[in-house]
């Protein structure tokens, strides 16, 4: 009976032993979650305004810190930087004395994403007046603009 009790003692230690040791899952880590990537989205990506200048508003969102730039000296910028959201920049863009239509890039920065929006303002219109000379302007080397031919269909 004592070589039972002691085969039985020591199957209940083993069980004990077996049931304290885990299986060694619990040991590994979890993964670390993937982090979002860098992303920064313009509502409006191209633009067009008036020669004569004025204002525009640009509007992004993005998940990191960002940084905003323009490659023309025309189209300033009212922020430059900030954090992750949803974002307004404000445009102030000078006339455009110029007879060509002109273009700026507004090149914003988030972490690794970029994203790019164009501008593009027209040219200065033409100045009005009356560009074809003197009225019943006729063929060249008439003095007043007048043809023999218009002369004689004139009622006097």
């Amino acid at each position: 009976m004592k070589k039972q009790y002691k085969y039985l003692l020591m199957t209940l230690l083993s069980l004990i032993f077996l049931g304290a040791c885990s299986s060694g899952e619990d040991d590994i880590p979890e993964p670390a979650p993937k982090p979002d990537p860098d992303k920064v989205t313009i509502s409006t990506t191209n633009l067009t305004t008036e020669a004569n200048g004025g204002t525009s508003k640009l509007t992004f969102t993005t998940n990191k810190a960002w940084t905003a730039s323009s490659n023309q000296g025309w189209c300033k910028l009212d922020k430059t930087s900030g954090t992750s959201g949803a974002i307004t920049i404000n445009l102030t863009l000078e006339a455009n004395t110029t007879d060509q239509e002109r273009t700026a890039e507004i090149t914003i920065k988030a972490g690794t994403a970029t994203a790019t929006a164009t501008i593009k303002q027209a040219k200065k219109e033409a100045e009005g007046g009356d560009q074809g000379g003197e009225e019943g302007g006729g063929e060249s080397g008439s003095d007043n603009g007048n043809t023999i031919e218009d002369m004689k269909n004139k009622k006097w």
